[in-house]
């Protein structure tokens, strides 16, 4: 006798949603693999990698998504060339509020500053503005060149106070912010 695999039936899901990521979990009825067809429309348009482990336990994480977007979902699993679907479903990404920092580089030395959440005013940058997500942090490093003569770093003011601490440390942002180096 030839027994023909089933179609899994797709059940219990549920999704954890960030700012730009998203997982989705599901169970099937029988052991099959795993994969999420997902998009701005039910046209869907992206997959996940394929997990081709065979369960009835599924769970799959989207990334890269644009904060405070809806996008559209379905659950795939299949057990041989049998492949279930689950209904279209949704969920809209975190809005991730930001404040602006902006440092302002001046002087007649070389140099770069640069900030752990993002940016990078290099040696002809004079200005650059980094988006902090509110209640967030940022620590500023200055690295002067080693030009000749060298550049040497003469200090903070502004939301940094401190004339020559490396690095500048902003904590609990909740307003805009300006630091000159």
């Amino acid at each position: 006798d030839v027994v023909n695999p089933q179609t899994p039936v797709i059940s219990n899901i549920q999704s954890l949603v960030g700012s730009d990521t998203a997982t989705v979990s599901w169970s099937t009825d029988i052991n099959s693999d795993t994969q999420l067809q997902y998009g701005l429309t039910s046209g869907y348009g992206s997959n996940t990698a394929l997990n081709s482990t065979m369960s009835t336990s599924h769970q799959a994480t989207i990334t890269g998504l644009t904060p405070g977007t809806t996008y559209h979902y379905k659950a795939r699993s299949a057990n041989g060339n049998n492949i279930g679907y689950s209904q279209d479903m949704t969920i809209t990404t975190t809005n991730v509020a930001t404040v602006p920092v902006t440092v302002n580089k001046s002087g007649n030395g070389t140099g770069t500053i640069t900030g752990t959440s993002g940016g990078n005013c290099g040696p002809t940058c004079t200005t650059m503005t980094i988006n902090v997500p509110v209640g967030g942090s940022v620590t500023l490093n200055a690295a002067p060149s080693g030009g000749i003569p060298p550049s040497t770093f003469g200090g903070w003011t502004g939301a940094c106070t401190n004339l020559v601490a490396i690095p500048c440390v902003l904590n609990n942002v909740t307003t805009a912010k300006t630091v000159n180096a």
